[in-house]
Parts: C-alpha cells; sequence; structure tokens
C-alpha cells in the first residue's frame, strides 16, 4: 500500500535582503527564463535521451546551465544510501542524502540527480519484489509467506515465493485470495530491524485505472479509509504515461499524507511526506495491456534522521520503500484485469514492533479491498 506526503517551497527569511540585490540583476534573470522557457519540447527531449543513453550515471557538478530563477536551498532531502548509485554533485550530501528542488529551481544536472534517483528506487522495487535467496538476486532479503500463502503455493507447486509464475498463471493457481509475505533483510540499510510486507492478489480492473486511482491525491480515501487526506505539494512532471520529459518517465510529485493512527483511544493523527513516482512498464505478453509502477519513497526537510511534524497533534513517520506493481492478466474471457504486488516498509517511531506487524497486514489486505469496491464492476 502507498502512503504519501508533501513538501513546501519558502525562501528562507534570511535571503530576503539577498533578493534586493537580485532585483538589481533581474534583467539578466528574465533573460535566462525566457531562453529556457522558449525552449523547444523537440529540444527539451533530445537532451533527456541524451541522459538516458548515459551509461554513466555520476552527476557532472560543472554543468554550466543557467537557472532559470534564483537559487535557493532544496526544498526536500531524499535518502538513496541503499540505492547502490554513483552520485557526485553539490546537491548531494552525508550518508546518502540528496537535495530535491522544484523544477524551476532545476537545470539539467540537478534534474539528471533526481532522474537516477527515480531510476534506482525502480529498479530496487523490482528486485526486492522477486528476491528469494542471498545468492539469486541484487537485494539480500528474504520473504515469509504466511500460513495461507504457504499451504496454498505448495497445493500449485509453486516455490513459496512464486517464482517465474506469471500474471496469468496467478490468476489460474490462486484466483481471489490474497497472499501475504513478511521480509528480513540481509544487507544493512536504515532500520533494517523493521517489518516490510509483500502481498499480491488479483483485483479486476485495468492497471491504468489502478494506477490514475493510487496517484490522484483527491480520491486517495476511496482506497485508504484511514486517509484524513492527501495533498499535492511539489509537482516535479505530470501524466503517467509521459515520455521524455524533464525527469524521463511518467509522473513525479512530492505528497503529503495525513493518517489516522489504528489504535484506540489515541487521538493523533501521522503525517507522511513522500516522493511519489508512477511510469509505465511494457506489457509481458502479447496480446496484454501495459503495467505501471508507482513508488514511494518519504522526503525530509532536512538531510538527517530527524522526523519532526510542524504540528503538535501529529506525528511523523517515514516510508522506506513503498511499492505497488501493477501488471495486466489476460483473463479467458479476454477481458484485462490486474496482478498487483504491493511491498511496505515503514518507519513509524512510537509503534511497538508487534503492532506494527499487524497494521502492515491489515492495511494491505484492507488496501485490496478497497481497490476492489472502488474499481471492479
Amino acid at each position: 500500500m502507498i502512503l504519501t506526503n508533501a513538501s513546501y517551497e519558502v525562501f528562507p527569511e534570511e535571503k530576503v535582503d539577498t533578493m534586493k540585490d537580485l532585483v538589481k540583476n533581474s534583467a539578466i534573470v528574465k533573460n535566462n527564463r525566457s531562453r529556457l522557457t522558449s525552449t523547444s519540447e523537440s529540444t527539451l527531449r533530445t537532451d533527456v535521451e541524451s541522459w538516458s543513453e548515459s551509461s554513466d550515471l555520476s552527476i557532472n557538478a560543472t554543468n554550466e546551465e543557467a537557472l532559470p530563477s534564483p537559487l535557493t536551498s532544496p526544498s526536500q532531502y531524499i535518502r538513496t544510501a541503499d540505492l547502490n548509485l554513483k552520485l557526485e554533485g553539490d546537491d548531494v550530501f552525508n550518508n546518502g542524502w540528496v537535495g530535491i528542488y522544484a523544477l524551476k529551481h532545476s537545470n539539467i544536472t540537478r534534474r539528471k540527480l533526481v532522474l537516477s534517483i527515480l531510476d534506482g528506487m525502480t529498479n530496487r522495487a523490482l528486485q526486492m519484489e522477486k528476491c528469494s535467496d542471498l545468492n539469486k538476486c541484487g537485494v539480500p532479503i528474504s520473504w515469509k509467506p504466511d500460513s495461507l500463502t504457504e499451504k496454498l503455493s505448495k497445493a500449485n507447486g509453486c516455490d513459496l515465493n512464486l517464482s517465474g509464475i506469471t500474471p496469468e498463471e496467478f490468476h489460474k493457481f490462486f484466483g481471489e485470495n490474497f497472499l501475504a509475505w513478511q521480509g528480513s533483510f540481509s544487507e544493512k540499510v536504515f532500520r533494517d530491524d523493521l517489518p516490510i510486507m509483500k502481498t499480491r492478489a488479483i483485483v479486476f480492473a485495468n492497471p491504468r485505472d489502478i494506477a490514475e486511482l493510487i496517484l490522484d491525491s483527491n480520491r486517495v480515501k476511496v482506497y485508504n479509509q484511514l486517509s484524513l487526506g492527501r495533498t499535492d505539494e511539489m509537482i516535479l512532471q505530470s501524466g503517467i504515461d509521459t515520455e521524455n520529459g524533464p525527469y524521463g518517465a511518467g509522473e513525479t510529485k512530492v505528497v503529503r499524507n495525513l493518517t489516522r493512527i489504528p489504535i484506540p483511544f489515541i487521538n493523533r493523527s501521522v503525517e507522511v511526506v513522500s516522493l511519489m513516482h508512477c511510469r509505465k512498464l511494457a506489457p509481458e505478453s502479447i496480446g496484454s495491456a501495459p503495467g505501471y509502477i508507482i513508488i514511494t519513497r518519504a522526503v525530509n526537510q532536512e538531510p538527517n534522521d530527524v522526523l519532526a511534524s510542524g504540528c503538535p497533534e501529529r506525528s511523523r513517520s517515514e516510508i522506506l520503500i513503498s511499492c505497488n506493481i501493477v501488471r495486466s492478466v489476460r483473463l479467458p474471457s479476454g477481458e484485462i484485469a490486474s496482478d498487483l504486488t504491493c511491498m511496505t516498509h515503514m518507519n513509524s517511531p512510537g509503534v511497538p514492533m508487534l503492532m506494527a506487524r499487524s497494521i502492515a497486514y491489515r492495511s494491505g489486505k484492507n488496501f485490496v479491498t478497497d481497490l476492489r469496491g472502488a474499481l471492479e464492476k
């Protein structure tokens, strides 16, 4: 299940005086803006394609492209230490934190940095999904099925992680059952002691409809009964079918999500601020529809592990990684349904470990139930 959040862009007070000096140079800034906004779409696509073709993801900090507006500090920071990326530049900080800027404050170097992070999160999520043994994939995580998943897997002659099972086979073997696994890390990552959950189920709706619903902040309460609302705080790129945009493929934004704590007699809400990204996946078989992957990771206002909410009635939680992988399934009737795999690794300070495991399982199951209720005919 994906939870999400957001950030605010404000010029620091200490930079107010500096703005007076910038006014004197407004002609220069205006010229830079005019030059960039007049750039044709085809030129922009050429730039993006050149990034994608580069085999070296390291960032050249000497890039000379002028910024379209005055330089500010990053709007948010994101953790990247576990993504195995070679990142360099002025916006890369200690312990793998990287600054994220609004599009109007970004040049090619900053956009390329974000694009590398989006690719890294996508690759890691796809590796984590398939991982069943330390020696078989790049992400050392072990998945342990719950009792129903283990029973059904053995009954259908599958290994316990359903390796190699296609969406059509999954539908044939498991029907509308809800399967769940709990994972444990074998590598050292931040808060590897916390539970990570994976679920898989069939939803009788088109993959694009599911992706659009999850990305729509105005409809988040449709599939998250605990949500108190989600807002888009910083949109970097719109459109889940976007190709060759400033940030590559898909839609990318920073969102702020407020959620009720599902614990009796606790009158507090949880705030989560995250970078949310969705991109298209190629069809896995002839005649099937494209799939989608939606990834969420927390961002912070400072490049450190301190989780602080601006409101005393809220606590701050952190999505270490949350992912929805939606693959198309061609049913015997010829209709298209979805094979939905979800993974969530959450850091919620103050929540006991046993309760965190229970909440993660219930939330995953409720997510699938609510999606079915909203989208199935």
